[in-house]
């Protein structure tokens, strides 16, 4: 075959299934770009106006998203093209792959279990006084009295971020929302009867200017449970803290997104949409704890 006929030859070349040739984290079999180390899939299209700001993507739906032995769950790869995996290296401690009943889809039930942050520095953004808003689509299995962290990138005194979970003592049953800044807690949000173990519920936090000049939000479904202004100033990473999911909560996590801005009212609602047209979110769009379907005035 002569040099000026190669331009016309096919070449078939196999891309070994378990390595990773664009040093993304995610192995060729499961990429859908296996050269193209910023991209992993296709992201949703619904949010293609702030798609540049998104940070965080793990959706449990699809397997090929989850790396697994046998049904637990070993790495949970991030799909926005930013490497920020969560994985779980003990046995003892790799949450579930189910066949959920309350989702309808694939999801990761994790009873107690944790998946936390392959590099620490990946989620220096909950910690260091960045903006940023994220949305975790989860069921409660239990309203037992005892609290549970949802997520959580607060693992010492001296690295404090975001820690959102749920205070089930007594009569409280509150959904909760704790901000720091890297080195100490700014403020802590609660709305007490808001913990509701029936259904799929969204929870999201919108971080905006921590030194004071914005509103930190704490949303359901929707709906503002509560907000405040802080009025401590940004500090640096603390690269030593890392994110975990589901360090005590009993329950499923089916998708979570996270974007590196304070989002405007519309494009939180556009994400808010996305849920509740894939999985059937049922919104409270005023935060009264009353949803939509039953409310006169859900606005």
């Amino acid at each position: 075959i002569s040099t000026a006929d190669v331009r016309y030859v096919t070449f078939n070349v196999y891309l070994r299934p378990d390595a990773d040739f664009d040093l993304d984290g995610v192995p060729n079999n499961v990429d859908r770009y296996p050269l193209d180390g910023s991209q992993v899939t296709e992201l949703p299209t619904e949010f293609a106006a702030f798609n540049s700001n998104m940070i965080l993507w793990l959706d449990a739906t699809s397997p090929n998203a989850v790396a697994l032995s046998v049904d637990k769950v070993e790495t949970w790869y991030d799909w926005s093209g930013n490497s920020k995996h969560v994985s779980q290296d003990l046995t003892i401690n790799k949450p579930t792959y189910v066949d959920s009943a309350v989702f309808g889809e694939k999801a990761i039930d994790f009873d107690s279990h944790t998946l936390t942050a392959t590099d620490a520095t990946d989620f220096n953004f909950l910690h260091d006084g960045s903006d940023y808003t994220i949305f975790v689509y989860y069921h409660m299995d239990t309203d037992t009295d005892a609290s549970q962290v949802l997520f959580s990138s607060a693992v010492s005194a001296t690295a404090k971020g975001v820690q959102v979970g749920f205070d089930m003592s007594g009569d409280t049953d509150s959904v909760f929302a704790t901000i720091g800044n890297g080195s100490t807690t700014v403020l802590s949000l609660e709305r007490e009867g808001s913990a509701i173990a029936e259904r799929g519920h969204l929870v999201s936090v919108k971080v905006d200017t921590l030194s004071g000049a914005g509103d930190q939000v704490l949303y359901l479904d929707g709906g503002v449970l509560d907000a405040a202004a802080s009025t401590s100033a940004p500090s640096a990473g603390n690269s030593a803290a890392t994110f975990g999911l589901g360090s005590s909560f009993a329950g499923e996590i089916v998708e979570v997104f996270a974007f590196d801005k304070a989002l405007t009212d519309e494009e939180r609602e556009t994400v808010e949409t996305y849920f509740a047209g894939r999985y059937g979110l049922v919104l409270d769009s005023d935060g009264d704890l009353v949803n939509n379907v039953y409310d006169a005035y859900p606005f």
